[in-house]
C-alpha cells in the first residue's frame, strides 16, 4: 500500500527527475550560468496549486504521457491495453489524486470520558509525586535521572540540563494543577537555579552529566547541543510561566482541583476508607460550589485539615498499612499546609 502512491506518481517524478538532470547538464557543461539557481521549499509550498484544475495544469505531462500510451497501444496491442489500463487509468488521474491527498483534513475532537479524565488526573499527580519526592536538598534540588523501584528500590544521582530544565517546568506544571502553591513553586525554583549556577561550566554552557550529590561533572565531559537547546527552551517557558504569577488570585479554586486528585490516588488502594471517601466528597463539593471569599475559603481548608488529621492518625495507629500509603498520607498533609 505504501509503495502504491509511487507508482500512481510515476510518470510525474520520472518528468521532474529527467527535467532536473537536463538543466543540471545544460548549465554546468554548456550554459555556465544559472550554477547556484535553486528554490526554497517555502516558496514552493507557497507556489503549489491549490485547485484540481490547477494540479491538472502543473501536472499534465503525467495524463499527457498516459493518454499517449493508452492510445499506442490500443493501435498496436489492443489486448495489452486491458491489461494496462488499471495503471494507465492511475496516471490520468495522478493530478487528481495528488489534489484529493493534499487536502487538509478536518482534525477529529477527542471526548474523553470521566474516567479518562479522572485516570489522567491520577497520572499526573502520580508524576508531581516523584519530583516532590526526589528533588530535595540531598540531591542539591537537582533531578534524579530515575528511580528503579525493582528489583530493590535505587535512585540515579545523576541529572542533565534537560532533566533540570523538564524539574523546573515540572514545579509550574504542578502549580497549575493546584499541586503547589506559588510560593513554594518559587522555593523550589529558587534553590534548582541556585544550585545550578554552581555547577561546572564551558563558557557559560552546562555540561551533560552532574552528580546530583557532589555535583561534579561526570565523565567523559562534553555539552549537548541537544540538551542546553532543551534547556534554553524550558527556561524561556518557565520564565513565561512566572511572569503570569502576578496575573493569579491570592487564593485560586485550582487548590481543591489539586487535592481531590491526592484523595483520589489514596483511595486507590483505600477503597473502603469512610474517612477517605467523606474528605473526597467534601473536596467535590467545594469544587463544584467554591468558596466567594477568601475567609469562606480558610474556613473550609480548616474543615478539610480536621478531616485529614483523623484520617492521618487511622494510619500511624495501623501498621499493617503499607509504606505508600503513608507517604502519600504525608503528601496529603503538606498539600492542605501548603
Amino acid at each position: 500500500f505504501r509503495s502504491l502512491p509511487d507508482i500512481v506518481f510515476l510518470p510525474y517524478e520520472a518528468f521532474v527527475n529527467t527535467h532536473a538532470i537536463l538543466i543540471t547538464a545544460w548549465r554546468i557543461f554548456i550554459s555556465k550560468r544559472h550554477l547556484l539557481q535553486w528554490n526554497p521549499y517555502g516558496n514552493t509550498v507557497r507556489s503549489a496549486p491549490k485547485t484540481l484544475t490547477g494540479n491538472y495544469g502543473a501536472m499534465w505531462t503525467a495524463p499527457a504521457f498516459a493518454t499517449a500510451v493508452s492510445l499506442y497501444l490500443l493501435y498496436k496491442a489492443p489486448p495489452f491495453f486491458a491489461i494496462e489500463l488499471p495503471l494507465l487509468a492511475s496516471w490520468i488521474l495522478c493530478p487528481a489524486v495528488a489534489y484529493w491527498i493534499s487536502v487538509p483534513r478536518k482534525p477529529k475532537r477527542t471526548v474523553l470520558s470521566t474516567d479518562q479524565i479522572h485516570f489522567l488526573h491520577s497520572l499526573s499527580r502520580k508524576i508531581w509525586a516523584f519530583f516532590e519526592k526526589f528533588v530535595t536538598d540531598e540531591d542539591n534540588w537537582l533531578p534524579p535521572d530515575n528511580f528503579q523501584k525493582t528489583p530493590g528500590p535505587q535512585i540515579a544521582h545523576r541529572t542533565s540540563p534537560t532533566n533540570i530544565g523538564l524539574s523546573l517546568l515540572a514545579n509550574l506544571t504542578a502549580y497549575d494543577f493546584g499541586y503547589l502553591s506559588a510560593g513554594r513553586l518559587i522555593e523550589r525554583s529558587v534553590r534548582t537555579l541556585n544550585t545550578v549556577e554552581l555547577l561546572e561550566k564551558y563558557k557559560g554552557h552546562l555540561y551533560n552529566w552532574y552528580d546530583t550529590i557532589t555535583l561534579d561533572c561526570l565523565q567523559p565531559r562534553y555539552i549537548s547541543t541537544v540538551d542546553s537547546g532543551n534547556f534554553a527552551g524550558h527556561l524561556i517557558l518557565f520564565r513565561q510561566g512566572l511572569l503570569s504569577l502576578k496575573e493569579d488570585p491570592v487564593f485560586s479554586q485550582k487548590a481543591f482541583h489539586g487535592l481531590l486528585d491526592t484523595v483520589s490516588v489514596l483511595l486507590e488502594k483505600n477503597e473502603d476508607n469512610d474517612g477517605l471517601a467523606a474528605l473526597k466528597k467534601e473536596m467535590e463539593e467545594a469544587q463544584s460550589n467554591p468558596p466567594q471569599s477568601l475567609p469562606e475559603a480558610v474556613h473550609l481548608l480548616l474543615n478539610l485539615k480536621a478531616g485529614y488529621h483523623t484520617i492521618a492518625h487511622q494510619y500511624e495507629t495501623n501498621p499493617a498499612d503499607d509504606g505508600e500509603t503513608r507517604e502519600w498520607i504525608a503528601l496529603l498533609g503538606i498539600q492542605l499546609n501548603d
